[in-house]
């Protein structure tokens, strides 16, 4: 990352792993994955028949958007 690119915060780990007696666990997926795949399904609950590449591509970054604004609420709340 260079120096101007801002830092994502996104929201640490969620579902870690649990990787045996003794070895603790394992980083899970970020809140921020997890946030994104839950609007993308959202949005594509009822989908189109024939949806064209470029709309897939807008919701994508519609639910990483809706991702990183609810880490930005949760952050103004802890």
């Amino acid at each position: 990352m260079s120096e101007k690119t801002k830092e994502i915060n996104d929201g640490g780990n969620t579902f870690p792993l649990w990787t045996g007696i003794g070895c603790g666990y394992k980083d899970g997926m970020s809140l921020r994955a997890y946030f994104a795949g839950q609007a993308l399904a959202g949005l594509n609950a009822n989908p189109a028949p024939q949806i064209a590449d470029s709309i897939a591509r807008v919701k994508a970054v519609w639910a990483v958007a809706d991702a990183d604004a609810l880490i930005k609420e949760l952050e103004k709340k802890l």
